[in-house]
Parts: structure tokens; C-alpha cells; sequence
């Protein structure tokens, strides 16, 4: 079992990118952008989040790898800091919450977080959402299956569609051995087989509101959404 959350990592040593607070603006009428602070606090808290958990999300997030240090998030909760377009950016994709709340706080974070996890138009979105269908239970994943198909031909044609679908094989050809690294036997099981393996054989707090204890990855507290089947009394 492993856990995707309190990943330990060396503080980035990069300059702060932060805009500093000015004190002269204190005393005059709050602006949205003041709560700024407050509002990564209540998100970070709402997903179960520490600081070092957070400036570890951040890094996984960004592309350079850099993510926002724990040092300049204690600045933004603070108020002594507000945070620039990058950290925006990143501290959005990793509390999965729209530029628009956090700025403006005129947007209700997602109740349902694993729905940002599938919004975003990109590779591993498609990846997500594909993997969820596939564990649903025979006749639901066929009904999901015709409409998706029916809906694709449309858009692409005959040719295009086929295209599609083998390059998919393809790609998923090129992911088994990554795969067999993680679940091994599982790989060669029934799809809900390999599917289960992969929900079970990872603990996180990803795409869920729910409190890991950083050390084990057991959960704490938090909030569910959906209620764990195998602790569901009967």
C-alpha cells in the first residue's frame, strides 16, 4: 500500500514570487483579493490539507517541478503576502478550486472534488474518467460504452473514430508494463480485476475532502462524500 499525500520534499530555492502586502492599503476598504489568505486556509482545511501537505501538491502540479514553498503559504494565510499569477495557478489545480473563488470569493469551492479531477481537458482527465467507467458493473458500463461510441462517431466519422481507438490500444499497450510494476498478477485478471487493484492499492486524499494522517495515510477525519462499501454497516 502506498499513499499519495505527505510526500516529503526539500524546500524549493527559488525567490518568493509573491506580491508583499502594502500597509498603506490596510486601513482602506476591504478588496476580494485581501481574503485571498483566508480563502486558501478554508480550502487547504476543507481538503484535509497540512501546509507541508499542500506545498507538496503544488510541486506535483507544476510542471517545473517548483511548486510554492510551505514558507510562502504560512505568508499568504498570514496576509503578508498575496501570491502571483503562477502561484495562483498552482494553488488552484492542487485545492481544486476555480481562479474566480480565490481571487474574488464569489464561486463556491466543488462539494464533489473528484469532479475537478475529470474537468479539465487534458490526457489525464480522459485517463480518469475512463478508468472510473470501467468499474462499474457490466450493463452500466455497456450503456455508457453505446453512447460514447454513438457520440464519437458523430464527431470523427467512421475512419476517425476507428483511428482513435487504435491508438488507444496502442497507448494502452505502452502503460502495461507500468502498470504490471504496481499490481502485478492483477494485470492479467479481469478488467474489474485490475480496476479494484488500482482503487485499493493506493490511499489519497486527491479528488476527496478527506484528513490523512501524514505519516501511515490513515484517515482521520475529513468529510465523505461517498461512504467507504466496505465499512458500510449492514
Amino acid at each position: 500500500m502506498w499513499f499519495y499525500q505527505s510526500i516529503q520534499m526539500k524546500k524549493p530555492k527559488t525567490e518568493m514570487e509573491t506580491e508583499p502586502v502594502d500597509p498603506a492599503e490596510a486601513g482602506g476598504a476591504p478588496a476580494p483579493e485581501d481574503g485571498i489568505g483566508d480563502r486558501i486556509r478554508s480550502a487547504r482545511e476543507g481538503r484535509g490539507l497540512s501546509q507541508t501537505a499542500l506545498a507538496a501538491r503544488t510541486k506535483m502540479v507544476d510542471q517545473a517541478g517548483k511548486g510554492v514553498a510551505r514558507t510562502v503559504l504560512v505568508g499568504y494565510e498570514s496576509g503578508n503576502f498575496r501570491p502571483g499569477a503562477r502561484e495562483i495557478r498552482l494553488l488552484c489545480q492542487a485545492l481544486s478550486v476555480t481562479p474566480n473563488w480565490l481571487l474574488m470569493g464569489d464561486e463556491l469551492a466543488s462539494d464533489q472534488a473528484s469532479l475537478e479531477l475529470v474537468r479539465r481537458r487534458d490526457w489525464r482527465a480522459a485517463v480518469r474518467l475512463a478508468m472510473a467507467i470501467s468499474i462499474l458493473k457490466t450493463h452500466e458500463r455497456s450503456a455508457f460504452q453505446s453512447l460514447v461510441l454513438s457520440l464519437a462517431g458523430r464527431q470523427l466519422g467512421d475512419m476517425g473514430l476507428s483511428s482513435l481507438l487504435t491508438t488507444a490500444a496502442m497507448v494502452a499497450n505502452a502503460t502495461e508494463p507500468e502498470l504490471r510494476k504496481y499490481f502485478g498478477e492483477a494485470v492479467d485478471g479481469t478488467l474489474e480485476e485490475l480496476v479494484l487493484s488500482c482503487a485499493e492499492g493506493l490511499t489519497t486524499n486527491v479528488g476527496n475532502k478527506l484528513l490523512l494522517d501524514e505519516e501511515e495515510g490513515d484517515v482521520i477525519g475529513g468529510e465523505w462524500l461517498y461512504p467507504d462499501p466496505g465499512k458500510v454497516a449492514k
